[in-house]
């Protein structure tokens, strides 16, 4: 076979197959190297970076934080594993009423900033229907006239959207003052 004829004949065969196949092979080409910088690439430097490398962070995030409470049922809910069995109720062990939490917070919290604390003016006992005394803690005690001042002003400021009262509403204030409290 004369070298023409092969080249001739290598020649038509390669552009009647580029000509068929050339674009889906570009194209393919294309993604595949796409996929190879933006996605292979990066994720095999991160993989060698990290290699070695188990940090608190790491092993904080790869922890196990919660259970499916019954594994025979997969349509049982997940709860956080430290409390898998039973859910915790009170901030700690000995702690049995709400006036056991102030002293509790002062001995664990004694360093932290507080959002502000309110006055205990009283205690009051509420018989519950079933025959159970509730003592009823109250931060502030309105008589029926100071109830309906603490209304008014809360409605006069809402009123306004700024908080800005005006004149002929700082007026009724004065005189509702004046006959309320003095």
């Amino acid at each position: 076979m004369p070298v023409g004829a092969f080249t001739r004949t290598f020649g038509t065969t390669l552009n009647a197959f580029f000509k068929r196949f050339g674009f889906t092979i570009l194209r393919a080409l294309f993604i595949y190297s796409i996929s190879l910088f933006f996605v292979q690439l990066p994720t095999l430097w991160n993989l060698i970076m990290t290699f070695g490398k188990d940090d608190e962070r790491t092993k904080v995030q790869k922890r196990v934080r919660a259970k499916i409470i019954n594994p025979s049922d997969p349509s049982s809910p997940y709860r956080a594993i430290e409390v898998l069995h039973e859910l915790r109720s009170t901030p700690d062990d000995h702690i049995q009423t709400l006036a056991d939490i102030p002293p509790y917070c002062f001995e664990h919290f004694a360093d932290k900033e507080t959002l502000g604390v309110r006055k205990i003016l009283d205690v009051e006992d509420e018989k519950q229907p079933n025959g159970k005394i509730f003592k009823k803690v109250l931060f502030f005690v309105l008589n029926n006239k100071k109830k309906r001042f603490h209304f008014l002003l809360i409605s006069l400021y809402w009123e306004n959207i700024n908080g800005q009262i005006i004149v002929k509403q700082r007026n009724v204030l004065k005189l509702l003052d004046e006959v309320y409290y003095h």
